[in-house]
């Protein structure tokens, strides 16, 4: 049976990062390094310019905080710098600078962008220099992908135009969520320039006027830089991380073995096997519906620990390799199963 890609996620993403504030080398270096790298706890002041001045105290604390603190008491409204969105009209908090904002012509030093919800995390730095460099974290459900890769020149050149394509110094300061939604997805972006000025913008089920087209293109000129980074990753780290994924199941069948129900049934002695895609079957139940129980109660746990087996493995070695297999047997004594976990995939731990 084919699972779902599903994993549940300790919250998403609240990212408030400062608005053009003036902030000079080292000081913005930092700003962006805790606000959109290390996500660490801290208190960041956002003003907001255009129609109204906003101040509003946020905490950055990654993957911990469902949204954004709202940054006015007022009773929200649909605004023109938001995009399109049917929650445009229920978010709080400051729109950006809009008309009033101004252009930085000096050029992009560092572009910091994470977008996350319950299934993906787009995460990049990105530092323009002679040669630059990008640094990804790319995530859909299990299936990581993490690096740092040179970007050719052309490559570079057209992520630094979207800032005058998208205008985005309209955005500086914005910083808005709906705070009903519980289970949406949140970015944070933030610019640093080569005069030492920066901006920043933060959002939570709302964006600024133009942010869906911007973050539309930004995908797509990097997928081929998300690919190389994933060809560039080691295939023993790839190993270890599926060979992680099978010691998982391993704790999921134990678990699921404790009901009396499948105890009684399979009488001291279980086989599991765990195909190259990833899928994990019973072998030892004469009873189809039985099995078929079982397997779901252990997908079930697994999704519970975070992971999940549409996208379990990675390395070359388990998909193109066989089943691994895991025999569980009842020890009267410990009174415990013991497990013993063979496959032929070389390089894993459990290869014999």
């Amino acid at each position: 049976m084919r699972k779902r890609k599903i994993m549940t996620w300790a919250g998403v993403l609240a990212l408030a990062v400062s608005s053009m504030a003036g902030c000079k080398g080292s000081d913005a270096k930092e700003t962006t390094a805790a606000a959109a790298t290390t996500g660490t706890q801290e208190e960041l002041n956002t003003t907001g310019s255009g129609d109204k001045n906003v101040e509003t105290t946020a905490n950055v604390n990654d993957e911990t905080t469902a949204a954004i603190a709202p940054g006015t008491s007022e009773v929200p409204t649909e605004n023109e710098w938001d995009d399109p969105n049917p929650w445009s009209d229920r978010a709080e908090g400051p729109t950006g600078a809009g008309d009033a904002g101004l252009p930085n012509t000096s050029g992009i030093s560092e572009l910091a962008f994470r977008a996350a919800n319950q299934v993906s995390i787009r995460d990049y730095l990105i530092t323009f220099d002679d040669i630059t460099e990008i640094q990804v974290v790319h995530r859909e459900l299990e299936d990581e992908i993490k690096g740092t890769t040179v970007l050719d020149a052309e490559t570079a050149s057209k992520i630094e135009a979207l800032y005058e394509k998208y205008k985005m110094w309209r955005w500086a300061g914005y910083n808005r969520a709906v705070m009903e939604v519980t289970d949406g997805t949140s970015y944070g972006l933030h610019i640093l320039f080569r005069d030492g000025q920066d901006m920043g913008a933060a959002g939570y089920m709302v964006y600024p006027k133009d942010f869906g087209l911007f973050y539309d293109e930004l995908e797509m000129i990097l997928r081929p830089v998300i690919d190389q980074v994933k060809a560039n990753t080691p295939e023993s780290e790839r190993i270890r991380r599926d060979d992680e994924y099978i010691s998982l199941v391993s704790e999921a069948c134990k678990a699921t073995l404790a009901d009396p129900l499948y105890f009684g049934e399979v009488n001291g002695l279980v086989k599991v096997s765990v195909d190259p895609t990833g899928t994990v079957n019973v072998l030892s139940f004469t009873d189809a519906q039985m099995a078929e129980d079982f397997n779901a109660t252990v997908e079930m746990l697994l999704v519970g620990s975070g992971a999940s087996e549409d996208s379990a493995f990675q390395s070359d070695s388990y998909i193109g390799g066989g089943a691994t297999i895991l025999e569980f047997t009842w020890n009267r004594e410990t009174v415990k199963w013991d497990v013993t976990i063979t496959n032929q995939n070389p390089g894993s731990m459990y290869c014999k």
